[in-house]
């Protein structure tokens, strides 16, 4: 399931009592950097795919998108992509 995540929906949850304290988060390497920037555009993940093979960098198929979103929300724990969203954001 693909779900486009917008700062400006994450932004409106950060206020509440239930945002999770998020002290000691993993560090991002500079592809997830630009890998959560293009979902956080809105793109889809096979656009991301798209763009990052049009961009030549490396690791740009679907699935090594798909296994990198799934690594990260392993490492920050979210349960799904939305909870990843709200994580990653509340940790800037």
């Amino acid at each position: 399931m693909m779900i486009k995540l917008t700062l400006i929906h994450i932004n409106s949850l950060l206020h509440s009592p239930f945002s999770p304290n998020l002290h000691n988060m993993p560090t991002l390497t500079k592809f997830e950097k630009l890998l959560i920037k293009k979902l956080s555009e809105g793109k889809s993940q096979r656009e991301v795919s798209e763009e990052f093979y049009n961009e030549r960098i490396k690791s740009n198929s679907l699935s090594s998108i798909e296994k990198h979103i799934a690594d990260l929300r392993a490492r920050f724990g979210a349960k799904n992509m939305f909870h990843l969203g709200v994580m990653m954001n509340s940790s800037k």
